[in-house]
């Protein structure tokens, strides 16, 4: 993605790629495409985020996802995603 985006954070870029991971493991509709994900990606570079929170996640999931019942799924499963990364190496949202 450092390709396509060279400008993006890394901790942006980090979150963003373990957002995407966990969304991978939900039973969506459609999974994001890696061009929906850059779509999304520049979408939160453009007011400059350095990090992800979760109302950035809420207003742009549209961007990533296609269809309603996903996003409102994964919604839903915003608080989930956020703990299991506090499992793994770092938090997603600041």
């Amino acid at each position: 993605m450092r390709i396509h985006l060279p400008t993006i954070h890394d901790s942006l870029l980090t979150s963003l790629v373990a957002v995407i991971q966990q969304l991978r493991t939900l039973d969506l509709k459609k999974q994001p495409s890696v061009s929906e994900t850059l779509d999304w990606a520049r979408a939160l570079i453009l007011p400059s985020a350095e990090a992800l929170d979760r109302q950035q996640v809420s207003d742009t999931l549209h961007i990533l996802l296609k269809y309603q019942q996903d996003i409102e799924r994964v919604i839903a499963e915003l608080p989930s995603i956020h703990q299991r990364s506090l499992a793994g190496t770092q938090a997603l949202f600041g």
